[in-house]
């Protein structure tokens, strides 16, 4: 830029010829209206006015020097902008004026000028607290009272967003942070002063400057743990374009996951149970080509270990004509949940959640259709989180299941001996018809013979059974007396192997012996040689672990079933 120096005497008749053209300004009948705008000589010697329309019809525009018009045209209405290229008319250290008139009306905006560069050197920057200093070479014989500087959003704005003034004299002075958005502006410097408050403009100069002020730190961190991902949450941060995330990687250095992230959460997928992960937040704001981070947040998550899902999912039945399930085991499964669903339900439902295998389903309506499904649990960090997947889903009506394993209903209530150290655990009770042969039919039981004999322990009792595998009746049934604590009855599938006619001592005897595992066999009870009965305990535990029967039942063992026959002892 061009610089000029003048001494005092110089500057002081420079101000005075400018005062005497103020006062010689071209007078008009047209009324003067307050209008926002900015006016300007810019670098080119251009007469520059921004201003707001104030007329639909258009405008007139009229340039005087000492009174006499130089230059002149028409503006048509929106455009909001005049540049005058004053050309040969041009002169240096001069007052010019412009009249913008509305066509139709009376209404004018008179705009004072004066030509003349003493500045340069124009410079913009951000100290560390946020404001705008402005910085600029201003000619020692500069005729400008006051320097203002003012940001708008694009070049043809009318009027400044913000702005500040300082003396003539100052070559800088700061825009406050206060007053300032983030941003993309353009930075006008210009130079003026004031004579019988009119405004005369001098030199202006313009510069394009992105704003970002330094963004928030980000607050109110959070994190919701799913089993293989995590979510991640925060509050807004006001006056931001977005957010980077970033993850921190075996090697200890964060790594960016995520750049300029909208709104306030982000999920994390394919993470890896049982493992611990740090991440960091930090706003960011962008303008332009420029980018500013906040200071970050940090946050530590770990992982669970989540079970899988049970890979196996069974029917069966259970005492009192319920219909039970049962599920395959699943290591790190702390328990496990029960949904069911039927036809009229839209989602399943929670039946009930149990840390064993199985569970009883109870209530069940007999003509419902049924679904059921079951999912792993595990308890991590103080919340629970299921399997991302159930078992798999069984299907069925109570009451057509039930009915279509009537013997696997009734075999439920049959229960098994225990021995304890010094007692049996047996009952005096004994199952009906119906449950003896359900109990045989669903266990499958078959022989060689056409006979079948089932030693219930539990009942004290024998039952005999004539047909085939699944095929069995009922033909014979009677109290017996087993093994006692001590001397266990041997519990298993045998076969009648051999028989003898008894076992004769000096005093007493047992007869019709028909044995079945070894030594332990069906007999009598102790009798005399007489044939009176020596030990008459029948009906609970007695034996060295011999099936002890009356006579007739013991006869009937050893004269019609034949060997080879199936013993069942449970």
């Amino acid at each position: 830029m061009e610089r000029r120096h003048l001494g005092v005497p110089t500057a002081f008749c420079l101000i005075l010829s400018m005062l005497f053209l103020l006062g010689c300004s071209v007078r008009t009948n047209a009324a003067e209206v307050k209008v926002k705008h900015i006016a300007y000589v810019d670098s080119a010697g251009r007469l520059v006015l921004k201003y707001e329309d104030f007329s639909k019809k258009g405008y007139t525009w009229k340039v005087y020097r000492k009174k006499v018009c130089i230059k002149k045209g028409k503006q048509v209405f929106g455009s909001k902008a005049l540049m005058i290229d004053l050309g040969e008319n041009y002169k240096k250290n001069s007052l010019y004026k412009l009249i913008l008139s509305g066509k139709g009306n009376k209404r004018k905006l008179a705009v004072y000028y004066f030509t003349g560069k003493y500045l340069n050197s124009f410079s913009v920057n951000k100290s560390s607290s946020g404001a705008l200093n402005f910085r600029w070479f201003n000619g020692e014989d500069s005729p400008y009272k006051v320097i203002a500087a003012g940001l708008t959003a694009s070049p043809l704005d009318t009027s400044f967003l913000a702005q500040v003034r300082t003396a003539g004299t100052n070559s800088s002075m700061d825009l406050a942070a206060s007053k300032l958005k983030n941003g993309s502006y353009q930075v006008h410097l210009l130079s003026l002063f004031d004579y019988k408050k009119k405004t005369v403009y001098g030199e202006g100069l313009m510069l394009p400057y992105d704003y970002i002020a330094q963004p928030g730190k980000v607050i109110g961190l959070r994190s919701v743990i799913n089993p293989d991902s995590v979510t991640l949450s925060w509050d807004t941060v006001s006056d931001v374009s977005g957010y980077n995330v970033f993850q921190q990687g075996d090697d200890g250095t964060y790594q960016k996951i995520s750049d300029n992230q909208q709104g306030t959460s982000i999920t994390v997928p394919n993470l890896t149970g049982g493992k611990t992960y740090r991440f960091k937040i930090a706003a960011v704001s962008a303008v332009g080509n420029k980018t500013m981070e906040g200071k970050s947040a940090l946050v530590q998550v770990t992982v669970p270990k989540i079970a899988s899902a049970p890979l196996k999912l069974l029917l069966d039945v259970a005492k009192g004509g319920n219909i039970k399930v049962r599920w395959s085991t699943v290591p790190d499964a702390d328990f496990y949940r029960l949904y069911y669903k039927t036809p009229d339900m839209s989602e399943f439902k929670l039946f009930g959640k149990t840390r064993n295998t199985e569970q009883v389903l109870h209530k069940l309506q007999p003509d419902t259709q049924y679904s059921i499904k079951v999912y792993s649990c595990t308890s991590s960090q103080g919340q629970v989180y299921e399997s991302s997947l159930s078992s798999p889903v069984q299907t069925f009506v109570p009451k057509e299941y039930l009915g279509a394993n009537q013997w696997k209903l009734a075999a439920a209530n049959v229960r098994s001996v225990h021995y304890g150290r010094n007692r049996v655990t047996y009952t005096t009770k004994k199952y009906p018809k119906e449950v003896r042969t359900a109990f045989v039919n669903y266990k499958r039981y078959k022989s060689k013979t056409n006979y079948l004999i089932w030693v219930s322990l539990y009942t004290q009792q024998c039952s005999i059974f004539q047909g085939s595998q699944e095929n069995w009746k009922l033909i014979r049934s009677f109290t017996i007396a087993s093994g006692t604590a001590r001397n266990h009855t041997p519990t298993g599938v045998f076969k009648l192997q051999y028989k003898e006619k008894g076992w004769f001592y000096n005093y007493t005897k047992e007869l019709y012996v028909s044995h079945f595992k070894g030594r332990n066999a069906f007999h009598t009870r102790p009798l005399y040689n007489n044939g009176s009965v020596c030990t008459p305990t029948i009906g609970r535990p007695a034996s060295h672990g011999c099936i002890r029967c009356y006579n007739d039942d013991a006869r009937f063992i050893y004269k019609k079933i034949p060997c080879g026959t199936t013993v069942v002892v449970y």
